[in-house]
């Protein structure tokens, strides 16, 4: 190994200083170019107003096809706007100097398409003309939104004595159970294992799952109690997947409830 004198040695620490610096200056130079190429919005998407499914065809279901329009939304017209007026002070977006915002209207829009039928995001992006990761902050706001606004009319918690009292008695009256303040009842849903997330041996079968508690207030009660088979909800499952435009409607809950 050759023997460096130190002027040689401070001579060669300068020339691999000037590298680095001139590699990184490359670098920042490269991710500039990027970001100046970055698209802000794709053109297909800046034709929201005119080309989305909303603009258009939820429109002429509203005029033409009243059960069109309920099978499209799930709610009929007077009750989507009722839902609309309660939430639209906390979704509502102001418009600004690059593009209009998505309306009130139309993000309700999108949650309740996405919760009726479990389109996926990248699909609804496609259907109503909106950026998926906007959609993706939209469906969990709105759906915040429209829990706050129910919640205190259609899942009160009774507040005072009086009202615990009040619920017993009709417990007692109705179920003839003394003392009981509501009907707590499990269930366990079986979900695609997300990922990084640890799964349960259940039947012999990895499963990710996850367990729903409810508590039912005396004047509620399960008029059903058996359900459909599983092989019947794996059938209904793959098969919705082919219609995207019409999801899992009324006709193939029924359906799977029959086998």
């Amino acid at each position: 190994m050759p023997r460096y004198t130190y002027k040689q040695k401070v001579n060669i620490l300068r020339a691999l200083t000037v590298l680095i610096m001139a590699e990184e200056e490359e670098i920042a130079e490269r991710a500039r170019n990027m970001k100046a190429r970055k698209i802000w919005s794709r053109n297909w998407l800046k034709r929201r107003t005119e080309g989305s499914q909303y603009k258009n065809l939820v429109q002429e279901l509203a005029l033409e096809d009243e059960n069109g329009y309920r099978n499209w939304m799930r709610l009929d017209r007077r009750q989507f706007h009722e839902v609309l007026e309660l939430i639209r002070p906390t979704i509502s977006r102001q418009d600004t100097n690059m593009r209009a915002a998505v309306s009130a209207e139309e993000r309700l829009a999108i949650t309740l398409r996405h919760l009726a039928t479990g389109e996926s995001q990248q699909s609804l992006s496609y259907q109503f003309r909106v950026s998926q990761p906007l959609i993706s902050m939209i469906i969990p706001s709105v759906c915040t939104a429209i829990y706050e606004a129910l919640q205190p009319d259609y899942m009160r918690v009774p507040t005072t004595q009086d009202e615990w009292r009040n619920v017993a008695a009709e417990f007692h009256r109705q179920w003839n159970y003394p003392n009981c303040l509501g009907a707590c009842d499990g269930k366990r849903i079986l979900v695609a294992k997300p990922a990084n997330r640890r799964t349960l041996i259940i039947g012999g079968w990895w499963l990710a799952s996850g367990i729903t508690m409810k508590v039912m207030p005396w004047e509620m009660y399960m008029v059903k109690v058996e359900g459909p088979t599983q092989a019947a909800i794996n059938v209904r499952d793959t098969f919705s997947e082919y219609f995207n435009n019409e999801g899992k409607v009324p006709w193939q809950e029924d359906m799977v409830y029959m086998h």
